[in-house]
């Protein structure tokens, strides 16, 4: 019977001592799994897990901005650490050693772009490279480096952004002429946004007629030969420059501003373009669609989206969500995929 005893002692005594084993071999796996904020390889290479011990490394390696460590690292860990410190130190050669072609391209673009360096994007490789020129050619503003563009749309985005922008800053309609009027509406948007992201473009902002938004609206030509020559106009308040205009509706519009830039008062204004809608004929509807969504965007008044048609009211409320910031706008949509996207413009 004592033997018994002794024997079971035993096997308690031996089940502790393993239980206590297997704790002090867990907290001993633990602080090798554990990824220093900061170390040096000899700790990151000590590292079990191999996932821990790719991003110590790549901790490591961005902290030390030293590409070589990333080679240590396996998969696509590595890439993104080529990149990270390839942008962190301006050093487009770091961008080589990416494995994965189209996060190279992206990782010289970045840095071009950020530089201003043109001669960089060639390396990018087409399509990429074209975009990238055209983006730094309108960034230092040099329209000379337009020409050098082998993309054919990349190079008329160029020219006409930066013509656009000399229109409208030295008030000159000259150049509006050099400005594309294609009525694609991927290229006139494009246009369109980056001329009125300049400075000189600041003053109309405010302006009663937010002809930006035009380009989106359906079964509307306007291209961004119409909005240059329209901007300048109304900087000048003058309507002959209108007459430049060929497409019906934008030219009505382009008048209607253009006087209406002189008036102090903005709802004798909207009279006035409302007034001048009634004489485009044809495009007499379309007309009064436009001038009534420009006075909703530019008064936040609601109501007024509620008077277009069903298809322009998600569209109309959308626009005063994005240009308010104010999601109560989205209410007003039962539609729930528009009612989302218009949620997501007003963030």
């Amino acid at each position: 019977m004592e033997d018994e005893k002794e024997g079971i002692f035993d096997k308690k005594k031996l089940v502790a001592y393993v239980s206590i084993a297997v704790v002090l071999s867990f907290l001993a796996l633990l602080s090798f799994l554990i990824v220093p904020q900061s170390g040096t390889m000899e700790s990151c290479t000590r590292l079990l897990l191999e996932n821990s011990r790719y991003e110590c490394l790549g901790n490591l390696a961005v902290a030390s901005l030293n590409a070589s460590t990333c080679g240590f690292i396996k998969g696509n860990g590595a890439d993104v650490c080529y990149l990270q410190i390839a942008q962190k130190t301006n050093n487009s050669m770091v961008c080589s050693k990416i494995s994965n072609s189209t996060l190279t391209s992206s990782c010289i673009i970045s840095i071009a772009q950020g530089m201003g360096d043109y001669a960089m994007c060639s390396s990018a490789g087409e399509p990429y490279a074209s975009k990238c020129e055209a983006n730094v050619a309108v960034k230092v503003n040099d329209m000379s480096l337009c020409t050098g563009i082998s993309n054919s749309t990349y190079n008329i985005r160029c020219s006409s952004i930066i013509n656009g922008k000399a229109a409208l800053l030295l008030r000159s309609p000259g150049f509006c002429k050099k400005v594309t009027n294609v009525t694609d509406k991927s290229t006139s948007s494009y246009i369109i946004f980056n001329i009125s992201q300049s400075n000189s473009y600041a003053p109309l902002k405010d302006s009663s007629f937010m002809q930006s938004a035009l380009v989106f609206l359906p079964n509307v030509t306007y291209t961004a030969r119409d909005f240059c020559y329209t901007s300048v106009a109304t900087l000048l308040g003058n309507e002959t420059v209108c007459d430049k205009v060929t497409q019906g509706q934008a030219m009505i519009l382009c008048t209607a501003q253009a006087n209406s830039a002189s008036q102090s008062n903005a709802n004798a204004n909207y009279t006035q373009m409302l007034s001048a809608c009634a004489s485009a004929g044809a495009y007499a509807q379309s007309c009064v669609n436009q001038v009534t969504l420009a006075q909703a965007a530019s008064t936040g008044n609601a109501t007024l989206c509620g008077t277009l048609g069903i298809g322009l009211q998600p569209q109309c409320y959308s626009l005063l969500a994005s240009t308010y910031k104010d999601s109560t706008y989205c209410d007003y949509i039962s539609d729930s995929s528009l009612k989302d996207g218009c949620m997501g413009g007003a963030r």
